[in-house]
């Protein structure tokens, strides 16, 4: 498979200071905006389109986006060589989309061949993404043509007397028993109870926390097996989901255990978003924002224009901010895929807000809240640093509460927190804390150590009360 060319990698020059990629490499296609006529965007509503990541010969995949795209095998089935599947969603997704993704895969049409099908069904939230989530044994369904497994809340426990694979609904563990040892059904044990061979597929069907869990599983199920991506919430279709980035989270920090493992395709549903509470549909805005704020001023100037018609879930409106976004992270993968220069750009904000997420508790803050008050702070320490034109942060925080983000950390947090828990940035080099800020004009970012001890500290200081 093949695509464009996309971008460059730009070297790390020996200030430490890296220049990110040139702005908007591929420019979107038009949308029509709030103030357009209806007929343009109610058309806009099924336009299909594909975006490629282009990662050198036979490494490209593509990034379909659509509306009613989970019931198109056609497009997902020529990416599974082995004929098997093994189906990864949770409890909130797997009701509402498992059966039709399912259905999509063994019946494709077209002349395709059909995919035998297996599914695990995780518990919801972030609490859950970890390597206990991946491995232990537990309950199973029968299915016909498959089999589904059923991972219990962390809460719950099976028991003993019950521990060999019983029947369950697929959605809801049954046999919960409050004094018996934790037994799970997970996903590396699903694959091999199921008997899944390297020539397997795993697909992620839900948000990122899925999504990063099935990729990592994949990465290092039987040294690697394919993956796909069919991501159901905003956070996921904009970001998550593309790249190729795979792991779990750590008491320590977050996605402290991973790998770098792309996957075969991605196919974004905008159909599957309007199940989305509000909370969770504003999260995934946060990185949108983000790419008008590192490298796509059209795109920041657009969602200032357009918040309205994305809180809305105009269609039209939210294709466009998918494939723009997706545009602009395909650009920044293709330049640098395993984050040794430019791609490390795509963090801005999340140095705060990872350390937002680990002391309040994985899945209290939802990652794009936590990146919002993260961006919030990163753009103050770039205004306070005269880095950013004037106006620029005010605008930045103005758009994040446009769509009803917060843009500061919880009120117990502390600077020790935020001290400490940075420390443990990835992004940390030589025992130097580098930061992603922004410079220069809208749309210009630079990751750098040299941001001075003392601006910081004034950062946290407006931030936290302790």
């Amino acid at each position: 498979m093949r695509g464009a060319t996309l971008g460059t990698t730009t070297p790390m020059p020996a200030s430490g200071v890296l220049t990110p990629l040139p702005r908007r490499l591929v420019a979107p296609r038009p949308v029509a905006t709030a103030a357009s006529a209806s007929a343009p965007a109610a058309a806009a509503k099924t336009a299909f389109r594909t975006v490629t990541v282009d990662l050198g010969p036979d490494r490209a995949y593509p990034i379909h986006i659509g509306t009613g795209l989970i019931d198109r095998g056609d497009l997902l089935v020529p990416h599974i060589k082995g004929g098997r599947a093994l189906v990864v969603t949770n409890e909130t997704v797997g009701p509402l989309y498992l059966e039709r993704l399912t259905a999509a895969l063994t019946a494709p049409g077209g002349g395709l061949p059909p995919v035998a099908v297996d599914a695990v069904v995780l518990p919801d939230g972030e609490q859950y993404k970890d390597m206990g989530t991946l491995m232990k044994v537990g309950g199973q369904r029968e299915e016909s043509g498959g089999s589904t497994y059923i991972a219990p809340p962390r809460s719950c426990n099976l028991d003993p007397d019950l521990s060999t694979p019983q029947p369950h609904h697929p959605f809801a563990p049954t046999h919960i028993s409050p004094h018996s040892p934790p037994l799970y059904a997970q996903v590396w044990d699903a694959a091999l109870a199921g008997r899944h061979a390297r020539d397997t597929t795993f697909i992620a069907l839900g948000g990122g926390v899925v999504g990063d869990m099935t990729g990592f599983a994949a990465a290092a199920y039987q040294r690697g097996v394919n993956f796909i991506q069919v991501p159901t919430t905003v956070m996921a279709a904009v970001d998550s989901s593309v790249g190729g980035k795979t792991g779990v989270n750590h008491p320590a920090g977050k996605n402290m255990l991973g790998a770098f493992w792309q996957p075969e395709a991605v196919l974004v549903d905008i159909d599957a978003l309007d199940t989305l509470p509000d909370r969770e549909y504003a999260s995934g805005m946060s990185e949108v924002v983000k790419y008008g704020l590192i490298r796509d001023a059209p795109l920041f100037e657009w969602l200032e224009a357009n918040a309205g018609a994305l809180l809305a879930r105009d269609k039209a409106a939210l294709a466009h901010a998918i494939e723009a976004s997706c545009l602009n992270k395909a650009a920044v993968v293709a330049a640098d895929e395993r984050e040794g220069g430019v791609r490390a750009t795509l963090n801005l904000g999340h140095t705060f807000g990872h350390a937002v997420e680990t002391a309040s508790g994985y899945g209290a803050w939802l990652h794009g809240e936590a990146v919002s008050a993260g961006t919030a702070m990163a753009v103050d320490l770039s205004a306070r640093l005269g880095w950013i034109e004037p106006g620029l942060a005010g605008r930045a925080v103005g758009l994040l509460e446009a769509f009803s983000l917060p843009v500061a950390p919880p009120p117990g947090m502390t600077r020790a927190q935020f001290r400490d828990l940075m420390a443990l940035d990835k992004k940390v080099a030589a025992g130097k804390l580098r930061l992603i800020l922004l410079r220069g004009a809208l749309g210009g970012c630079v990751v750098t150590g040299d941001f001075g001890a003392d601006k910081l500290e004034e950062t946290l200081a407006a931030f936290c009360k302790m």
